[in-house]
């Protein structure tokens, strides 16, 4: 759900729909990305952050009407997003990945995990730290190894 009520679909083949009719019609729009996004964030400031396959993220200001390709320090799938109460933005993927953005998705920083297993979601884990979930269950990762 995006600020205003307008919702958004991203999918596969790079799919972006949005409805302003809460969910009784939907539109297609063009997309920047012809690969499968696996989700989107919606940042404090109101940007929309896609992510999705080979650790793709593109960002929208103005609902997904116009996209910027977001530089990713990796090119592992990203399958979750959250956007954590003090507004950082975190995305976690296959391969161990935690990324994050404290400018609201306008960059993003690696995440030190020790793994390699795959995640799919993060939630705060206290103070300055990620509880991020996967395949190889829960894990407690310190905030401050992902820099400023």
């Amino acid at each position: 759900a995006l600020p205003g009520g307008t919702l958004m679909i991203l999918g596969e083949a790079g799919t972006v729909l949005v409805s302003s009719d809460r969910g009784e019609r939907w539109t297609a729009l063009a997309s920047p990305y012809k690969g499968s996004f696996f989700g989107g964030v919606v940042a404090a400031v109101g940007a929309v952050v896609a992510f999705g396959l080979r650790g793709r993220i593109y960002r929208s200001t103005d609902a997904g009407k116009s996209w910027v390709q977001v530089a990713s320090p990796g090119e592992a799938s990203l399958m979750g997003g959250t956007r954590l109460a003090d507004g950082t933005l975190v995305l976690a993927g296959a391969a161990g990945t935690a990324l994050v953005s404290r400018d609201h998705g306008k960059s993003f920083q690696r995440l030190e995990t020790r793994t390699t297993r795959a995640f799919s979601k993060a939630v705060d884990g206290g103070p300055q730290a990620l509880m991020i979930m996967g395949e190889a269950g829960a894990r407690r990762v310190p905030m401050a190894a992902a820099g400023p």
